[in-house]
């Protein structure tokens, strides 16, 4: 998707992720500039500096993971944690982007 068809969206959305450790099967399906990157991010607003910085954290903290940490409770309930604490950023940022929207 292009920026200009993100920003065509009728809702807020924020991609984000790694390109690290990709299986060579899903390459043609990356641009070449996006590829062995530690984090990605595309948002079609604009997102807060704590909700950019939350979400590298959840990166770095699933990429930095062992197969083994799936089954582990104790870093599992951290991950979910910091999903529900950046569920709670986004959801403020895309407020304050559509409270913006209604005053223009």
């Amino acid at each position: 998707m292009t920026p200009a068809e993100a920003h065509s969206l009728p809702q807020r959305v924020v991609w984000f992720g790694e390109t690290m450790h990709i299986p060579s099967e899903v390459l043609g399906f990356i641009k070449p500039e996006c590829r062995e990157q530690p984090f990605l991010l595309i948002s079609n607003f604009e997102i807060s500096a704590d909700l950019k910085q939350r979400l590298k954290d959840v990166v770095a903290f699933v990429r930095d993971g062992l197969p083994a940490h799936a089954r582990d409770a104790a870093r599992m309930t951290t991950l979910l944690d910091a999903q529900a604490s950046c569920l709670r950023e986004f959801e403020r940022c895309a407020a304050l982007a559509r409270q913006g929207e209604k005053r223009d």
